[in-house]
């Protein structure tokens, strides 16, 4: 049974603690406001998936990863279920992107430490930046989730 359709992958309910990740052909940019479909893209980012997550595990981070699904039809893998939380991090090591827009900085520059930031998972406000603290006090996560969250981020820059 399908759970939950997002922009590049289909989740399926597989049992109590797994559940099915299927990679979609779809092309999206600018939240999904953009949308088109290339073959093969689907199994692609499968591949490049099942590459990363084995990486993060030899170097000692744990995943939802359980194992690819080669003998299916359609691009997927295992996964265990997991919670999901409303936010998300980036590591800047360098100016680039939103950073350099919202801070008029020159794009390339090296900082002089990882920074790392949070964002709201939220297409229709745009994955807005929110702090620390805001994102405790409206429980997106808590302080426990903020350190495991740091920890992790850190250990894979």
């Amino acid at each position: 049974m399908q759970f939950y359709e997002g922009k590049a992958k289909i989740i399926k309910d597989v049992g109590i603690d797994q559940a099915e990740m299927i990679f979609k052909n779809d092309l999206t940019a600018f939240d999904g406001v953009k949308h088109a479909q290339k073959q093969g893209k689907g199994l692609l980012n499968k591949q490049i998936t099942v590459k990363l997550f084995n990486l993060l595990q030899t170097h000692g981070i744990p995943t939802h990863f359980l194992r690819d699904l080669e003998d299916r039809e359609e691009p997927a893998i295992l996964v265990k279920k997991v919670q999901i939380l409303p936010v998300e991090v980036v590591i800047r090591n360098v100016v680039a992107g939103s950073f350099a827009r919202r801070y008029g900085l020159p794009k390339g520059q090296k900082l002089q430490q990882p920074l790392l930031e949070y964002f709201v998972k939220s297409d229709e406000l745009h994955d807005p930046l929110i702090i620390k603290e805001a994102a405790i006090l409206l429980d997106y996560i808590t302080s426990k989730d903020h350190e495991v969250m740091k920890l992790y981020a850190h250990a894979v820059n």
